[in-house]
């Protein structure tokens, strides 16, 4: 079941209900249920493959935890160890704990790859190796590539001692499985919601009625903007040879208002959802569009993916064995400046490079990830010269201008990085981007061409007005002004004429149809 139909609203107030008058004890059983019966429900044979994520990480959890034990009862047999040979031993246990967690992520990654890249591979080999192998076609398993990392999590951070092993295989799915989070993340660490989940919760109005607040904010995000909007961007890019010169700054821009209230309403949707159980979901978005650098941005996007790639390939990059021996290397040939900023700019580069990968199969990924890593290096690098610049120039950057300039230059990269994302492949994006630079066609926002795109002028307008709703209540948030909490200070009357408005809002004018599909997350396809 999708999370915006009927059956899904109908699917979780029927897990609430059953979850706050089942006894304490076994209200996590409820959620677990529960969630087993979500993800089945998408997909029988294809769910298997997040059972077996969840043996594996379980397994090697229990032999992580074993050899944690192992060592602790070494340590208090072995009386005759000195201060060296205690830090001997603790280094073996370390490797082993290390070891046992790059094997449960070595098999998964494998099972992640396959189902990703096998079609590519296979149409590589056929085109070097002159090769005539079928391609495999395979479907992927349902949010694979959230569980996936968020698995690999539990091991790690557990090898590194940062969380305890959970000896119960069925609350450990619970937590793999929680059915909100299941289509698009984010992706949870387990010390973090783990115990939320495990930990009973009684029946709380005041967070019952916030968390459906926000499930209808993602409704209106999702229904009223971002599948409404999609109609200019499918347009532009699904024929974008009709198209030239501005045409694709419309289409960049509507596919960049798109896939932000796509995925933000979807979030939304989703921690309103586990609010009403009780459970807070990790903050994925801060507002993105408001940053004032590509850093930032990435700090205010997809939050909890980008943690991940820092604190699971970044960081060991940066200390690891590689890293220190390039240092030293290079220290006297280029100095100790530039041999410090190398390898770390190469493991940031890396790690964008894979952020791409993660996003899709095709060279067009692999540059989109390449493009944000390389704009986020020259940044750093040339910080203390946009500084210089300023300085001489005696630029105010102490106000309301400097700031718009800054976040407005930072939206034209991002949607660069959006063409390049949303091309049919990376030729196609070269292409758009070298039409922008050439055709300046600015005729086309009086001839009528706005009108074509996929969205008359009643479409534009009710699109304008939502976007419009949707900025001013960011701008607000930005401010600190906590919008649920006002509302809640309002007379009992408003209160519920702004919820009925609202509920009219998305019930009238979302986006529906016979040929709509409201599964069609943009990251859901991830």
């Amino acid at each position: 079941m999708n999370i915006v139909s009927l059956l899904y609203l109908a699917f979780v107030a029927v897990v609430a209900l059953a979850y706050f008058i089942t006894p304490r004890r076994f209200r996590w059983v409820t959620l677990l249920i529960a969630s087993v019966a979500n993800y089945l429900s998408y997909d029988l044979k294809l769910a298997v493959w997040m059972f077996i994520t969840s043996v594996t990480i379980y397994v090697g959890g229990l032999l992580i935890d074993r050899q944690e034990q192992k060592f602790a009862a070494q340590l208090k047999v072995r009386t005759d160890l000195d201060r060296a040979g205690k830090r001997a031993l603790k280094k073996q246990n370390e490797r082993v704990k290390k070891r046992w967690a790059a094997l449960v992520a070595a098999v998964n990654i494998a099972i992640w790859v396959v189902f990703k890249f096998a079609d590519l591979f296979i149409t590589a080999l056929n085109k070097y190796l002159s090769g005539n192998l079928s391609l495999w076609h395979l479907v992927l398993p349902l949010g694979i590539s959230f569980y996936t990392l968020q698995a690999i999590s539990y091991v790690v951070d557990l090898s590194r001692g940062k969380c305890e092993v959970q000896r119960n295989y069925f609350k450990l799915l619970l937590w793999l499985c929680f059915f909100p989070q299941m289509l698009q993340g984010p992706i949870c660490r387990y010390r973090e919601t783990a115990p939320q989940l495990y930990e009973p919760h009684d029946f709380d109005y005041r967070r019952v009625k916030f968390g459906m607040q926000r499930m209808l904010w993602g409704y209106f995000k999702k229904l009223v903007i971002a599948d409404r909007v999609v109609s200019v961007s499918e347009k532009v890019f699904g024929n974008s040879g009709d198209y030239q010169g501005l045409v694709f700054v419309i289409g960049a821009l509507a596919y960049t208002i798109q896939i932000y209230a796509d995925f933000s309403g979807g979030m939304d949707i989703i921690s309103g959802a586990a609010e009403i159980l009780g459970v807070n979901m990790p903050v994925n978005f801060e507002r993105p569009y408001f940053s004032k650098s590509i850093s930032e941005y990435w700090r205010r996007w997809h939050i909890t993916l980008g943690a991940w790639f820092r604190d699971y390939v970044f960081y060991p990059l940066s200390i690891s064995r590689w890293a220190q021996k390039l240092t030293t290397s290079l220290r006297k040939r280029l100095g100790p400046n530039i041999a410090k900023m190398i390898p770390t700019y190469l493991a940031m580069v890396l790690v964008w490079m894979l952020n791409g990968i993660w996003h899709g199969a095709g060279w067009q990924f692999v540059a989109f990830g390449m493009y944000q890593g390389i704009l986020i290096v020259l940044g750093m690098q040339f910080e203390p010269v946009f500084d210089w610049i300023i300085a001489k120039l005696k630029i105010n950057t102490n106000c309301f201008s400097w700031r718009l300039w800054q976040m407005l230059r930072t939206l034209v990269l991002i949607m660069g990085g959006r063409i390049i994302f949303k091309a049919s492949g990376l030729y196609e994006a070269m292409r758009i981007g070298w039409s922008i630079l050439k055709v300046h066609n600015i005729w086309i926002f009086t001839d009528g061409t706005l009108f074509k795109l996929g969205l008359n002028a009643w479409e534009l307008f009710l699109l304008f007005v939502a976007v419009l709703v949707l900025l001013t209540v960011s701008i607000l948030q930005e401010k600190g002004y906590h919008i649920r909490e006002a509302i809640e200070r309002q007379n009992l009357v408003f209160r519920w004429l702004l919820y009925i408005a609202a509920i009219a809002t998305v019930i009238l004018f979302g986006v529906y149809g016979p040929s709509y599909d409201a599964a069609g997350f943009v990251y859901a396809g991830f």
